[in-house]
Parts: C-alpha cells; sequence; structure tokens
C-alpha cells in the first residue's frame, strides 16, 4: 500500500516537472541574478565575509543555512559553468549553462515538496481522488510555476520542509517536527510568523505528562533547537558578525510596503490616507505630500503617510499577535493533532495582512497548507477555492512581460478549472439543511462569483482600456499613428478566437448528434458520410455575404485537384463514420482525434518538411500522454481503438492537400472567400460520390425503415442528420479559417484533439464512471498541450513585430 501512495503522488511530479522544463527559456526576474551572485559569493569568500561583501548590490540577507544552501549548489554550479561562481566576472552572467544549472537547481529541490505531500496523505483516510487532488493543489499550485520556475526562487523547496514539520506532528513525532521547524527558519526566517503557534502547541502536546517528565521535555526541544540556531549562527558569532546579519536579515528600513503591494490590511490604510489627503487638501488644509510614493514603489526610511499616523514594525508585530491570538488560544485549551495544518495556515494569513514589507509571493505560505485542509469539508472548499484564485491573481503583476501573459493566464485557467471540477466530484453530494435537503451547495456564492468577475474586468482596464482613455499626450499620438497595425493585430487574434470556437462547436456537436444517431436506431454509414458534406449550400449564403462586400476576382482552383480532394474527402467522411459506428462511447471515440493529431504531426515532417519547434513536440506529446491514459482507463477493447486509424489517416493527407492550396490562395492574395468557394466545390463533389455509393451499397433502401424505427420519432431523424450536416459546416469554416490565419493545420488539430480529450473525460467523469487521478490527469495534459501550441503561434508574432521594429529603427 505505501508503495502504491508513493507511485501516485511521483507521477503527478514528474508531469509538472515536464512542464517546468518547458519554462526553462522564459521570463526570469532580478532574483535569478541575486541567487548566481550568492552561488558565486559562498564559493569565492570565506564564510566570515559572506555578510560583509558588498561586491554587488543583491547582498546576501537570509539566514545561514540558506547560505549552507548556496554554498552546495556552488560545488556543482562551478563545475558547470566556472564564470557563473566567479565573484567579479559573473555579475550579470547568464549563459545557457547558467540558466539552465539554476533552473534545475528548482526542480530538483521541489521534490521536497513532493515528498512531504505524500507523507502528509499517507495517514489520513481518504479515497484515492480526494487524495490526488489534495496532491495537484499542491504539485501543479500556478504560484508556484509562476513564482520558482519562471519568476525564480526556492519557496517549493522551502514549503516542503514545512510541510514535513507538520506531517511529522500530525504523526506523533513532536520532536522531529519542531526540530524541521527550527531548520526551516534557519533557512528562510520569514517563517517564523508561525512560531508563536509552534511554542504553545509543542508545549502544550509535547511537554505534558506532569511536572518533571514536561520539565524534561522541554529541555529536550529546547536543546535541540539550540543546537540547530548553534550549527546555523554559531560560525558567524565566533567571526563576530552576529549584528550585521541580523541587519542584512531585518532591513526594517525598506518600508511598509513592498513595490509590488501584497493584498493586505495596509492597502486598505494607504488608500485611506490618500483619500483623507485629496479630501483636506479641496477643503483648503494645508497637507505636506510625502516624497516617497507607495505608488512608486519606492523604499523609504519610514512610511510615507499625509494624514494618517506612521506604521512602524513594532506596530505590525503587535498587530500580527493580535490577529494570531485566537489561534493560540485553541491550540493551548485544544491542542489537536489535525488541527495544526488549518493553524498553520491561519497563522501565514495573519502574516500576510498584517505584517511588514509583506511580499506577495508571501500569500504562497498559506495557499499551500490550505490546500490539505480544503478537501475535509465543503466550506473548507470555498474558502480555498477563492483564495487560491484571489492568490494566483496577485501574482500576475511579478511576470510583466507580454510573452509571459498568456502563460499565467492559462496557469489560473487550469488550477481554477481542476480545483472547481475536483471539488464538484467529491462534493456532489452534499447538501443543506431544511427544505432544500436535497439541493446541492454551490461552491461559489454569487458575490464570490461578482468579486471573481471584477478580476475579469480590472484584467480588461489594464490591457486595453486604462491606455486608451488615460493615454498620456505622446501615447496617444503612437495609438494614432500605428492604429491601424494595433487594430489589425487585435483584429487578428480576435478572428483566431471565433474560428477556434467555430472549429471545436462545429466537431464536437457533430460527433455528439452522430452518436446520438447511431445509439437511437440509425445505422447507415453512408448516410452518416453523407452528412458530413451534403450541408454544403449553406455555404453559398456565406459566399453571397462575401460576395457583397468583396467584389475581387478569385483564382480558381484546378478542376482536377477538386475531384482529388473531393474523392479523398469522400473517403475519410465514411471511414470515419465506420470508426464512430462501433466507438459508441464520445469519450472513446475522441482517441481517434489524438491519434489523428500525431498522423498530422507526422506528416508535416516527413512531407512537408516542416520544422517542429520544442512546444509544438510537447504539444504532440502531451496529447499523446492523453491519449494512452484514456486507452489504459477505458473499457473498450484495443481493437475498437484502432478502428479509426485509416479514417485519421486519410484526413490527416486531406489535411495536408487541404493545407497546401490554402497557403497557394493566400500568396495570390485571395480572400476568405476564395476558401469558401473550395469548400463549396468540394462538398459538392464528396456528396456527389457519396450519394452514388447510397444507391450503389442499397442503403438507401434501409431510409424509410430506419426512420419509422428510430426510437425519438421521424421529425427527431430528420432534425438529426439536419443539425449534423450543420455542424460539419461550421466546423470546416472554423478549420479553414483558422488555417488561412496561422497557414497551418496543425494547431486546428491540437486544439480540437484538447478540448475533445477535455471533454471526452469530462464525460466519462459525469456519465461513465467516477473520476479518478488518471482521467483528471489526460485532461489537464490535453488541455496544456493546446496551450503550448498557442503559445507557440504568439512567441513567434512578438519575434516578427520585434524584428520589424528593429528593421525600422535602423532604416535610414
Amino acid at each position: 500500500m505505501e508503495q502504491r501512495r508513493l507511485g501516485g503522488v511521483w507521477w503527478p511530479a514528474l508531469v509538472a516537472a515536464t512542464v517546468k522544463v518547458l519554462l526553462i527559456p522564459a521570463y526570469r526576474s532580478t532574483d535569478f541574478e541575486v541567487h548566481r551572485h550568492w552561488l558565486a559569493l559562498t564559493q569565492a569568500l570565506p564564510l566570515s565575509q559572506w555578510y560583509i561583501d558588498t561586491t554587488s548590490e543583491w547582498t546576501l540577507d537570509y539566514p545561514p543555512f540558506f547560505a549552507y544552501f548556496e554554498r552546495f549548489l556552488a560545488f556543482f554550479a562551478s563545475r558547470a559553468d566556472p564564470t557563473m561562481t566567479h565573484l567579479h566576472h559573473g555579475l550579470e552572467y547568464a549563459s545557457d549553462r547558467t540558466i539552465i544549472f539554476q533552473r534545475f537547481s528548482v526542480i530538483l529541490s521541489e521534490f521536497v515538496l513532493v515528498y512531504a505531500a505524500h507523507r502528509l496523505t499517507k495517514n489520513r483516510n481518504f479515497c484515492d481522488s480526494r487524495r490526488f487532488i489534495m496532491w495537484a493543489l499542491v504539485i501543479w499550485s500556478p504560484g508556484l510555476f509562476i513564482v520558482d520556475h519562471i519568476h525564480f526562487q526556492y519557496n517549493g523547496f522551502l514549503l516542503g520542509m514545512l510541510l514535513l514539520s507538520v506531517s511529522c506532528l500530525e504523526e506523533g513525532r513532536d520532536l522531529l517536527g519542531g526540530f524541521i521547524f527550527a531548520v526551516l527558519l534557519c533557512f528562510k526566517h520569514l517563517f517564523a510568523v508561525a512560531a508563536p503557534l509552534y511554542f504553545v502547541y509543542l508545549f502544550r502536546h509535547y511537554c505534558r505528562g506532569g511536572l518533571i517528565k514536561g520539565f524534561g521535555r522541554l529541555m529536550l526541544m529546547g536543546s535541540v533547537v539550540m543546537v540547530v540556531l548553534a550549527a546555523a549562527f554559531g560560525p558567524f558569532i565566533y567571526h563576530g558578525q552576529m549584528q550585521q546579519l541580523l541587519r542584512r536579515m531585518f532591513p526594517f528600513g525598506r518600508g511598509l510596503c513592498h513595490a509590488y503591494w501584497a493584498p493586505n490590511f495596509w492597502v486598505f490604510y494607504i488608500i485611506m490616507d490618500k483619500i483623507f489627503a485629496f479630501l483636506l487638501l479641496k477643503l483648503g488644509f494645508n497637507i505636506q505630500t510625502p516624497e516617497a510614493s507607495f505608488t512608486g514603489g519606492l523604499v523609504g526610511d519610514s512610511s510615507p503617510f499625509a494624514v494618517l499616523p506612521r506604521v512602524t514594525p513594532l506596530i505590525t508585530f503587535i498587530m500580527v499577535l493580535l490577529a494570531l491570538s485566537p489561534c493560540l488560544l485553541k491550540a493551548w485549551r485544544n491542542p489537536q493533532t489535525m488541527m495544526f495544518c488549518r493553524w498553520v495556515s491561519y497563522a501565514y494569513t495573519c502574516g500576510f495582512l498584517f505584517g511588514w514589507h509583506v511580499h506577495e509571493k508571501a500569500s504562497l505560505h498559506f495557499i499551500i497548507p490550505l490546500a490539505f485542509t480544503a478537501v475535509n469539508r465543503i466550506e473548507d472548499a470555498k474558502h480555498y477555492l477563492i483564495l487560491s484564485i484571489v492568490s494566483s491573481y496577485s501574482l500576475f503583476p511579478l511576470l510583466f512581460e507580454a510573452q509571459e501573459y498568456p502563460i499565467k493566464v492559462v496557469l489560473l485557467l487550469l488550477h481554477s478549472m481542476l480545483t472547481f471540477f475536483g471539488f464538484s466530484y467529491i462534493f456532489g453530494g452534499s447538501t443543506s439543511r431544511g427544505s432544500n435537503k436535497n439541493k446541492p451547495k454551490p461552491l461559489i456564492h454569487w458575490v464570490s462569483k461578482v468579486y471573481l468577475l471584477g478580476f475579469c474586468i480590472v484584467e480588461a482596464w489594464g490591457l486595453l482600456f486604462h491606455r486608451i482613455v488615460l493615454a498620456s499626450s505622446n501615447y496617444s499620438h503612437q495609438l494614432i499613428t500605428d492604429g491601424s497595425s494595433a487594430a489589425g493585430g487585435f483584429l487578428w487574434w480576435l478572428l483566431l478566437i471565433l474560428n477556434m470556437i467555430l472549429l471545436i462547436f462545429g466537431r464536437v456537436a457533430a460527433t455528439f448528434l452522430s452518436q446520438f444517431y447511431y445509439e437511437n436506431g440509425g445505422g447507415s454509414e453512408w448516410l452518416a458520410s453523407l452528412t458530413r458534406s451534403a450541408g454544403f449550400p449553406i455555404l453559398l449564403i456565406l459566399h453571397w455575404f462575401l460576395r457583397l462586400r468583396d467584389k475581387s476576382t478569385c483564382s480558381s482552383v484546378p478542376f482536377s485537384n477538386l475531384w482529388v480532394y473531393g474523392i479523398v474527402l469522400t473517403s475519410a467522411n465514411i471511414l470515419s463514420s465506420i470508426s464512430l459506428k462501433y466507438l459508441p462511447s464520445s469519450s472513446t471515440f475522441s482517441l481517434i482525434y489524438d491519434i489523428q493529431l500525431a498522423f498530422v504531426g507526422a506528416f508535416i515532417f516527413i512531407i512537408i518538411r516542416r520544422k517542429l519547434s520544442l512546444f509544438i513536440i510537447n504539444s504532440i506529446l502531451m496529447l499523446s500522454l492523453s491519449f494512452f491514459l484514456l486507452t489504459a482507463i477505458s473499457d473498450k477493447p484495443l481493437f475498437k481503438h484502432l478502428l479509426g486509424l485509416p479514417s485519421t489517416a486519410v484526413y490527416s493527407v486531406i489535411l495536408l492537400l487541404y493545407e497546401e492550396q490554402t497557403i497557394v490562395l493566400h500568396r495570390r492574395k485571395q480572400s476568405f472567400r476564395s476558401i469558401i468557394e473550395l469548400l463549396i466545390s468540394v462538398g459538392f463533389i464528396a456528396t456527389y460520390f457519396t450519394v452514388i455509393a447510397l444507391f450503389v451499397t442499397g442503403h438507401w433502401r434501409r431510409v424509410p425503415e430506419e426512420m419509422s424505427m428510430f426510437s425519438s420519432g421521424e421529425a427527431s431523424y430528420v432534425m438529426i442528420l439536419i443539425l449534423i450536416a450543420v455542424s460539419w459546416q461550421v466546423c470546416y469554416v472554423g478549420l479553414f479559417g483558422f488555417a488561412l490565419l496561422v497557414f497551418s493545420f496543425l494547431p486546428d488539430m491540437i486544439a480540437l484533439v484538447a478540448f475533445a480529450s477535455m471533454l471526452a473525460t469530462a464525460t466519462m467523469i459525469v456519465f461513465d464512471s467516477e473520476a479518478n487521478s488518471m482521467k483528471i490527469s489526460a485532461m489537464v495534459m490535453a488541455f496544456w498541450g493546446c496551450v503550448c501550441y498557442v503559445y507557440q503561434i504568439y512567441v513567434e508574432e512578438v519575434k516578427v513585430n520585434d524584428e520589424e521594429g528593429r528593421l525600422s529603427q535602423s532604416w535610414p
């Protein structure tokens, strides 16, 4: 059992590690140079100079154990790249080896967090689904991805030590838990907010059993803590550096707030000070405006308030203790082992809300422990869901470059989806009291929904409307001169999203309607194949509308090519219809789309010789893993999964043929009307051949009997066939519109496979069987595969814009 559970936590950790490796070339903050300099400092200088050296502005300000940790890493770093650990030549140094080494040091050290997550769940009486959700909330935390693996820090490693300490206390190993926490404080002193809680709990829980026994345990615990402190600070006391070390660790002159505000109590305090100052100035009072500005993110020696009293570190310390007092009182009265993780989360929440110079990253200190209490009750799940979203959103300012924007948004959306659907599954049977006994409790109250909707409004304002409404004159001039290009870029993304919606909606709707047709008495493969092309007359309306707006002439496609496309499309339609007939489960049929993606990727590489980037390769790998996971957990025989292989191979070929024709039309400066004409022509030819096959095979004779025997009625039979035909045409419009924008069918396939896999997994969760870790992971990997390709498109666009900017600047 122990081995099975340990294996269960390691595979989601490996999935997370794979994603982290892909983030290696992403943006990195000045913290990257901070930790690189600490590697050089601890490698090049003797211990007596570590907290004195000022070679760089990024002086060492962490406790000694973290300095020892940097010295340990420096031993390997000097062998990976000697310049990395050179005190002077290494300043602002960021070679490829340096980046890879430091990124991997974070990835590998975070496995301490993985093991701690395993320790915290192994003794809890939870089912596999609850245990997996706890692991996923911690290991796949968007905050850790943003802060540690993009921005660059070692929070996962340190939080793993905190959770190890908590797990020891829950197992009744109080002495070991206290020892690990003392070690943690010597790694990073900001975790000391929970020290009062640890003291009260250990005093009441460990130091009990009578006066003599209790006093003996108190002395033992104190001795263990003193040994840890001596190992950490003893060498620096010997060298007479203790005062300098404490000055580095507690730089109170940095001010009340960090440059990037943490969303805590002091934000409201500062806003009230600004409001009072504004009102008093309007009323004629002489209010002196402070030199330092909170909104400027400047650092001063004191808190710059115009009206309200100045806040000192002592005041924040008292407020944190007052906020902690209810928790300390409960721990004193009844030191419950299984409540300690909740109390730790509460303690760090108090420090985050009322502490001095709090970083926005400190929200991880209470969000990560809170995840282990979220699956206990629906009330805990509600609190965690809102707090985790707010915490992750508050980290957005850390990633301010444009190319990282899709990453942080996708990470937040993935986490929100996983949390919401995971909790919905766990607490789906929870009911409220009273008359609404059978009514499930909502996870998100309407007030919370309005609050979360405010994030969307704030984000839209910050991205677009703030620059337009409050733009400076220079920016307004630039907006006017570059308005056409800016509008063009916005329109391109708008059309991209619109075609994606049409593609996904049309394909998924057509698939489910076809499944409904087979399950209710339909049995003609050729009739089902006919619905895939017979809806082409609908496109005549769109073509007529486009022709009114575009009077230019369109180059026609060679007639021989149209016949080839029509024959291939007919073959693909009939093979796909047969596959769907023998794969009645929508969750199983979606596997065909995964195989289809592999064919497209292979043909692109073999036939067209198009270069596959790292993100595209990752997309294919992630979707392939999703395919194998769904295959492993499906109750259908393996041979049925392979029935769609001929269909997908032929369909992949026709995608590449269409892609070639689409690019040709684009090079000829043809419009979207040319694509519609191509669809109409090929649809007519495919319908012609399909009708002939329908009569030759004799399937047309079955239609009256099939209609009369259709379980939903004759009217429903006709309506289903019409809706299938319309859905396929909507899908084709989105497919070729997308291809015209990005000159490739691969993103269409990736997007389709990703969302189809997600929908299929959700279908199995809701209808077929209960959810498990493999199903949820398949959904996450499929979505991540889609995101990787979208991000690749975004990166390529940024590169093109940068290149155009450099060319325009170099032009005489």
